[in-house]
């Protein structure tokens, strides 16, 4: 079982997988972070994402048409009953964690809690890579 695996925690019917942040280049620089959302329950929506790491995080969707490619930040995200919201590298989805504060850097654990319009919130330890696309792919998502 991979490290990111291990990393699985559960809020009521909700359970966050495979969290990763991507390593911060320098202090106040934005970078991505990534998790699976599985939903056992009825359907729910990730209504907000809080952590000291930064400014702010906030819930991206890139547009790519035929002007180009556009980022719109998301109110929130549906997670289906039953279901799966899969917030991954490649994705239109990633979570924005905008101005970086010291210490969001490679092989750090970064806590971020996640509130849920009906599920209780959760703290997740997102641990922090170089690589998101290499780490998702290690964790067997």
């Amino acid at each position: 079982m991979s490290l990111l695996l291990a990393f699985a925690l559960q809020a009521g019917a909700i359970t966050a997988e495979s969290p990763i942040i991507r390593a911060a280049p320098a202090p106040g620089d934005d970078v991505a972070a990534y998790v699976r959302l599985r939903n056992s329950g009825p359907a729910d929506r990730l209504v907000a994402i809080e952590c000291a790491c930064a400014e702010t995080i906030e819930i991206h969707r890139v547009n790519r048409g035929p002007d180009g490619v556009s980022m719109d930040t998301e109110p929130a995200l549906d997670i289906p009953a039953g279901g799966i919201a899969d917030i991954r590298p490649g994705s239109p989805l990633h979570l924005m964690v905008k101005a970086t504060r010291p210490g969001v850097s490679a092989g750090a654990e970064i806590a971020m809690t996640l509130r849920f319009e009906r599920a209780a919130p959760i703290v997740v330890r997102f641990r922090t890579v170089e690589d998101t696309r290499a780490a998702w792919t290690a964790s067997g998502q």
